[in-house]
Parts: C-alpha cells; sequence; structure tokens
C-alpha cells in the first residue's frame, strides 16, 4: 500500500505502462487486438476524510485524466 502521494502516482504508472504493453491475441489466432489501456485517478486519505470522500477525490482524478487525453495518471 502507498502512503503518499509520489509512490501511489509511480505504483498506477507502473501498472499503466505494464497494462499497455499487454500483446493480447485474438482467440485461436496470432492476430494482436488494439492496445489496452488504462487511466488511474490517485487519491489519498487525510485527516478527517471518510470513505465517500476518498473515493469522491479518486473519482474526480480519474474523470480529469480520462479528460486530459486518457492512458494517464491524475
Amino acid at each position: 500500500m502507498c502512503t503518499d502521494l509520489t509512490s501511489a502516482y509511480a505504483f498506477a504508472e507502473q501498472l499503466r505502462l505494464k497494462i499497455q504493453s499487454l500483446r493480447i491475441k485474438a482467440r485461436g489466432t496470432d492476430k494482436v487486438l488494439d492496445t489496452i489501456t488504462a487511466s488511474f485517478g490517485v487519491a489519498l486519505a487525510k485527516t478527517g476524510d471518510n470513505l465517500e470522500s476518498l473515493l469522491t477525490r479518486a473519482d474526480d482524478a480519474l474523470y480529469r485524466a480520462k479528460r486530459n487525453g486518457r492512458n494517464r495518471v491524475n
């Protein structure tokens, strides 16, 4: 588990790059399907946060990543 934003961003970026590097083939063929990409929203719990406020910030960060071009960490 990441306990600071820098580590959380780095972890999400590593995961994003691994997903992007996957070469998935259509079943029964050698044809590689389109590249799979992922966007991540990163948020850390703050003092006084409840689950809803933490998830709201993470969700907001995810939608910022999508608006800024997808396939990124925000």
